[in-house]
């Protein structure tokens, strides 16, 4: 069962004991050592200064428990399991309000996330109310999430009441702010021309990380939105001490693709964070795709590359930047009716286009099922702490996550990522 983000500390006393038996003389005490004391060897490790990436399973010590959940929250039952992983209905921004920064409070913050932790609930009796989630939201940076919690920020400041279609509200409003973590919650009434929608919304951040409470409600519900702010924020610096004194303790190294000989077939080559056997993220395009021998190299957008292998085993896609540096890397993918022959592909740890979702989830551990509805697709990820992802997506369906082929694996910096400026 996943823990709910008790850090507990145990601390170890040693008892020293002695025994005397009786007839026996004592031996004589050792002689002291002379001369200039040793340095301790177990000298205190200093402490780690960089970004507070939270990455994989450390994003479970965001989470809430069923029963801090119903504390907090009115109407609450059947809180499910937390899952790795949430979903999203689109990739778009939505309906305009005016003021433009009140659309912050609308939007799906679980978009363009490197993982995710969800649990839901059910709220009341009724089936018209959707279910209650809590979301932990992990981004390609400290400074994404950090620009999100902003935007909301300014929205709570200024959309006690705003416009879209039909005047709407943003009230009950509390925040928090602590060294390294802010907080805040309140109650959205949305009121359209062709319906209303209520429900209270709650977010905490810290580093890397974005949590976010949804729950729906009908008539005059009332929340204790300072209480839950600061529950929020609690549980976020927590969390945020837990992982500091990890990376005291083991201070975090990031790796760098190592290199690969251009003899090496492609269908060998290594998908690792931020490369693709030698085409490696940051590099010139056009030197990168000369790197595969016997392909046929193919502009086919402005900004795209497509790398078709011999005998049409296969293609790779390189997007490219504005200075021609490959920016993404996709094997395989929907470029033709043509299939993809997963064996002709470089592989992930043995995993290949083709191979089931599931098969991706025992070669790299910890990461998340993000569900795209509007694409009709599922992609499961995972990062390391340097905001590099490595994805392998498949097409929606109502089969079992792990069941379905994987249609293409991606390499991608997720650090660069940008989300709605408004």
């Amino acid at each position: 069962m996943r823990a709910y983000g008790r850090l507990i500390r145990l601390s170890a006393i040693a008892v020293g004991t002695g025994l005397v038996l009786l007839g026996c003389t004592p031996a004589p005490p050792e002689p002291k050592p002379t001369g200039s004391p040793s340095p301790s060897a177990t000298a205190e490790p200093v402490a780690y200064d960089g970004p507070m990436m939270f990455v994989g399973d450390e994003i479970d010590d965001f989470l809430l428990s069923p029963e801090e959940i119903a504390d907090l929250l009115p109407d609450v039952s059947e809180v499910t399991e937390p899952f790795d992983g949430t979903e999203m209905y689109a990739d778009g921004s939505g309906e305009q309000y005016e003021p433009a920064i009140c659309q912050a409070l609308l939007l799906e913050q679980q978009v363009r996330a490197t993982g995710a932790r969800s649990v839901e609930w059910k709220v009341g009796d009724s089936d018209e109310l959707g279910p209650g989630t809590l979301r932990v939201i992990q981004l390609g940076s400290v400074g994404q999430a950090e620009e999100r919690i902003e935007q909301l920020r300014e929205a709570a400041d200024g959309c006690a009441s705003f416009q879209g279609d039909g005047a709407s509200t943003f009230t009950d409003i509390a925040t928090v702010e602590r060294d390294n973590v802010r907080a805040l919650a309140g109650v959205l009434r949305v009121n359209a021309s062709s319906y209303d929608w209520n429900a209270f919304y709650a977010y905490a951040q810290v580093g890397n990380v974005l949590v976010q409470i949804v729950h729906e409600f009908a008539g005059a519900t009332t929340f204790a939105s300072d209480r839950i702010a600061r529950a929020l924020a609690d549980r976020a610096e927590e969390a945020s001490e837990a992982l500091m004194a990890k990376l005291t303790a083991d201070p975090p190294t990031i790796e760098e693709p190592e290199s690969i000989s251009p003899d090496m077939a492609v269908a060998d080559w290594p998908t690792v964070f931020g490369a693709v056997g030698p085409i490696v993220l940051g590099e010139d395009a056009e030197q990168a795709a000369a790197r595969v021998t016997g392909a046929e190299v193919t502009e086919t957008l402005r900004n795209t590359v497509v790398v078709t292998l011999a005998e049409s085993a296969g293609r790779m896609r390189l997007d490219v930047g504005e200075d021609g540096e490959v920016r993404t890397i996709e094997v395989g993918g929907h470029f033709s009716e043509a299939k993809q022959q997963g064996s002709a592909l470089p592989q992930a740890e043995g995993v290949r286009v083709g191979d089931s979702l599931s098969q991706a989830m025992v070669a790299f551990p910890e990461g998340s099922t993000l569900r795209l509805i509007s694409a009709g697709t599922d992609v499961y990820v995972i990062a390391d702490r340097a905001g590099r992802v490595i994805m392998f997506s498949s097409e929606m369906d109502e089969t079992a996550a792990g069941d379905k082929p994987i249609s293409s694996i991606t390499v991608d910096d997720a650090s660069v990522w940008t989300y709605f400026r408004l």
